[in-house]
């Protein structure tokens, strides 16, 4: 298991955004459009709201390529990821 998670800016003010996003996972060799992650929304152990961010464990393969894709308010990033190798 490995923890994903993203911090979501505006691109207008570079605040924080703590509106939930959707995200799906996946081998970056899928032709599906990914799987559907379930979103937490966390802030970091200070409390602090600038650590606001959204995430969950994924289950990876030592070494695998992913891709997460991040859909709010009707835009989407996307994300190239390789898991570690242990």
């Amino acid at each position: 298991m490995s923890h994903v998670e993203v911090h979501v800016c505006s691109r207008a003010t570079g605040k924080i955004v703590a509106t939930m996003p959707t995200m799906t996972f996946d081998e970056a060799s899928a032709s599906s459009m990914g799987t559907s992650l379930p979103v937490a929304m966390m802030v970091g152990l200070d409390r602090n709201p600038a650590d606001t961010h959204f995430g969950n464990n994924v289950s990876v393969s030592s070494g695998g390529s992913y891709k997460l894709m991040v859909t709010i308010k009707g835009e989407t990033a996307s994300f190239d990821l390789t898991a570690p190798k242990v």
